[in-house]
């Protein structure tokens, strides 16, 4: 047998192995990109989606805090546009003043004592007063009111003031009228009032100023006549209501008292240190004077200055007659007024 020479062998070898490489070379190669175009689709569900607040998910986040708002309030917030004194330093008359007001006018009206200021007829609905009244302000010092129109109301209002001074003695408190006093009893003026153009009411005060003892009051009265059936409205009393100018008034009415003659029941009972008020209303046959200052009431009261019911149980009347421990007091006040415009 040959025998092959060393250097052959290797050379078998290396050839066959690089041929093995080179067949798994070719196995292994990617194929040629194909020319066919191909078209991918894609489901919802492969499309990302944006994330969504989970609304049960209570919110961590503080909430905003409030804008502090400043509120204006008028008049106090707001200037003026314009100030007015009453009376004119230069001219201090009294007369008509008209204003004509715009949208954007805001009037401050200041009054001086014993000056009044009124508005022609009637406040306009138009216009809008930091004071619910004219009449409201006080009677002494400068008084102040801002005026100005309501909000969309008009763009051109004129109005028209009355301007008048007043008497300083109107607003003097009136002289006082001093008490009657009859034993423990005291009988305190308290009011007069028109009531109407021919109507005057009186209110008074009784008290009875004994720590133990009652007292018996009525007010004194004539008999009973026949007249009544003719003026069935007169309640006949001792006594007279006339102003200082001559008009003079007859009773038509009393409260808090009966009218007594003679007869004790009548008395009203007053216990030790109770006040009772009573009130007696007056009409005259025509209308008040206007010009009267001063009222003279005139008036008799039947007082029992230690009165119990019992010591009448078996008495009998007789006209003109006092029952026993009953006595006739006469009342004088003279009573200064002071006539007032009402509307």
């Amino acid at each position: 047998m040959k025998a092959i020479e060393p250097w052959k062998s290797w050379v078998f070898f290396g050839t066959l192995g690089t041929l093995a490489l080179l067949i798994n070379g070719l196995t292994q190669a990617p194929l040629a990109p194909s020319r066919t175009q191909t078209t991918t689709v894609r489901t919802i569900a492969d499309v990302p989606q944006p994330a969504r607040p989970n609304v049960f998910e209570e919110s961590t986040s503080p909430p905003p805090k409030p804008v502090e708002a400043k509120l204006r309030i008028w008049p106090g917030d707001y200037t003026p546009t314009r100030r007015v004194h009453i009376p004119d330093p230069e001219n201090p008359a009294s007369g008509v003043l008209d204003v004509t007001f715009r949208p954007t006018d805001d009037m401050d009206l200041n009054v001086a004592q014993w000056w009044e200021v009124q508005f022609d007829k009637k406040m306009p609905e138009e216009l809008e007063m930091s004071q619910n009244d004219m009449d409201n302000f006080k009677r002494e010092g400068i008084r102040n009111v801002r005026l100005r129109l309501k909000k969309n109301s008009t763009d051109r209002l004129n109005v028209r003031f009355l301007i008048t001074k007043k008497n300083p003695d109107d607003f003097k408190p009136l002289p006082e009228v001093p008490p009657q006093t009859f034993g423990n009893l005291s009988v305190t003026y308290r009011r007069l009032q028109g009531v109407s153009v021919n109507e005057i009411v009186v209110d008074l005060e009784l008290k009875n100023n004994h720590s133990a003892k009652k007292i018996g009051v009525a007010i004194h009265g004539p008999p009973s006549q026949a007249f009544s059936q003719f003026f069935p409205d007169e309640i006949r009393v001792k006594g007279s209501l006339m102003d200082n100018k001559g008009v003079e008034y007859w009773c038509s009415q009393v409260t808090g008292l009966q009218v007594m003659n003679a007869n004790p029941t009548r008395l009203t009972s007053i216990d030790p240190g109770e006040t009772r008020h009573i009130s007696l209303r007056y009409q005259a046959d025509r209308g008040h004077s206007q010009d009267a200052n001063t009222f003279r009431l005139l008036m008799e009261f039947v007082v029992n200055q230690d009165y119990s019911p019992a010591q009448y149980a078996n008495h009998v009347p007789v006209p003109n007659a006092m029952p026993a421990g009953c006595r006739v007091e006469g009342a004088v006040f003279s009573i200064p007024i002071r006539y007032t415009k009402r509307e």
